[in-house]
Formats: structure tokens, sequence, C-alpha cells
């Protein structure tokens, strides 16, 4: 049993290095990519066409293949140990998860936010509340919508977990600001993260974004090319009800958790709560990926004892 607890989290992180490695390193793969890359580019058409003719690009996806799968396998352990779930059933719907798959197709990092996010979960349930504050605070800095949580902090008076957010956050931005400079962070603060509360970043006229910010555009707001027939043409009224509806759905999952409270049970109902409430209210269907495999997990989450299960 002990070997076998031990043994998966180090398969990850043996994935994860050797990925990592990779990325920083492309060339000592290369000897072993470039024959595989030419067997695979004589496949029949349209397999074939779709192989990299650079053995580097090809050794730089494989590699950020590796990491992916070494932090979904690495998550997957955090899920076990926190959900009532056994390896077969967990393993069985990230297999089958679509906005899984499609998180990797499109070279999107989700993955990494739920590890993040699983990770701090697991450390919030074993008293480390300043390390999960601070793994919050990095998933905000990679992604807005984390930042629901501070407040599910501030709710609950846990001073420890909100200033181990703070600093993660103002440590992401600082970090932003030395890589990339003030005035990309400016246009980000006021032009880019307005446009996504808004919902105006991707698509917003678009029904497949399954988002409340998509039906409201639909229904009041005119465009003459992209929604030439709203139900009504009030466009102060997305204004008004947008808000007022992401507060209906969050406000229930904060107000309800319990300050002070740190029961295991209580910890994993209301995170998980929080989540979803985050994912509903979301503007852009772009956080479901990955991140909807916390989903069918959720109730497990919050209804069942820590227990160990083979």
């Amino acid at each position: 049993m002990l070997i076998r607890r031990i043994a998966r989290p180090l398969l990850s992180a043996v994935f994860i290095g050797q990925g990592v490695e990779t990325l920083r390193n492309p060339k000592v793969t290369l000897e072993a990519t470039e024959p595989t890359i030419a067997a695979l580019r004589t496949l029949p058409e349209p397999l074939g066409d779709k192989v990299p003719s650079n053995p580097e690009t090809a050794a730089r996806i494989n590699a950020a293949v590796q990491v992916g799968g070494g932090l979904l396998l690495a998550t997957v352990a955090l899920l076990r140990s926190l959900a009532s779930l056994t390896w077969r059933h967990i393993l069985l719907i990230a297999a089958l998860s679509v906005p899984l798959r499609v998180n990797f197709q499109l070279g999107q990092y989700y993955v990494l936010l739920l590890f993040l996010l699983t990770l701090a979960c697991w450390l919030y349930l074993r008293q480390k509340r300043f390390a999960a504050g601070l793994l919050v605070g990095l998933a905000a800095g990679l992604k807005i919508f984390p930042i629901v949580y501070f407040i599910l902090f501030l709710r609950k008076r846990d001073w420890r977990a909100f200033a181990g957010g703070v600093v993660a956050s103002v440590g992401s931005f600082a970090v932003s600001i030395w890589l990339f400079g003030w005035e990309l962070n400016w246009i980000y603060l006021a032009q880019v993260l307005p446009a996504t509360f808004r919902g105006e970043a991707l698509a917003p006229y678009n029904l497949q974004a399954a988002s409340l910010s998509s039906l409201l555009h639909r229904l009041f707001i005119y465009e003459p090319q992209l929604n030439p027939h709203p139900a009504v043409n009030i466009p102060w009224m997305f204004s008004v009800v947008h808000p007022l509806l992401q507060m209906v759905v969050v406000a229930p999952a904060i107000l309800l958790a319990v300050p002070e409270e740190y029961g295991p049970r209580r910890v994993r109902l209301e995170w998980a709560a929080v989540l979803l409430a985050t994912l509903a209210i979301s503007t852009s269907p772009a956080p479901m990926p990955s991140i909807a495999i916390f989903r069918p997990t959720s109730p497990g989450m919050a209804n069942s004892p820590m227990r160990r299960r083979r």
C-alpha cells in the first residue's frame, strides 16, 4: 500500500520533469524524435499532413503533453484523496471528459489551474491554510476567476488563507510587470479585464458559449451584423441584470459558508459550491476545459468522509 501510494506521485513528477527539461532544451530528444516524425509523416492523408515537419516543434509538443499528463495524473491522485471515488471512477471521468480533451487539443493550461485548485483544497483540509491561499493566489494570477475564493476566505474569517492569496497575487502581478512591462499590464487592466467581465472578450453573441452574458447580449443588445434581432433593444438592461444574476448565483455559496468552521465535510462542500458557482457565472466557456472534471467529483467531496480506498 505504501509503495502504491508513493508510486503515482513519483510517476507524475517524472512526466513533468521530463517535459519541462525538453521544453527548455528540445535538442536533447531530437535524435529519438527525427525517425519517429519521418515514420509518422508516411501515414495516409489527412493524418500524415498533420504531423509537424520540424522535429524540434514535435519535441516541444510532446513535452507539453507530458507536462499536462503529469499534472493530470497528480490531480487525479489528489481528487481520489478528496472524494469517495475509486481510481477506476476518477480515471473514467477524466477519460470521458470532452472539455479535458479540448484542453489538450487547443494547448490550454486549465489542467494547471485544476491542479493548483485541487492541491489548494487538499492543503486547506490539512490545516495548511496559508499555503492553500498561496496556490489560490497563484491560480488567480494565471486566470482571474479563482479570485472568488478570496471572498470565501474573508467570509470564513480565515486571515491566513487570505493573506497567502494576497501575497501570491501581488507576487504574480510583480512578475508579470517584470516580464511584460507596465504598458501591456495596463492594457490588460484597463481594456481586456473589463471586457472580460462584460462578456465581450470572446464572441459575446454566441449562444454556444453557454454563458449568462451571451444570453443577455442576445436578449438586450442590438448589433447590426451579430445580433440584428434582439428580444428588446435595451442595452442598459444588460448592465443591471447581468451583475444581479451573477450575485444571485454566487451569494448563496458565500453566505452559507460557516465562519471559522474547518471540518473536512464542511470545507469540501464550501469549496465545491464556490467552484461550481464561479463556473456558472463565467462570461466565457474557457474555464470549463479540465476544470469541469471537478463537477462530477464535487458531490463526492462534499458528502463523503476522507478515507482511503483501494
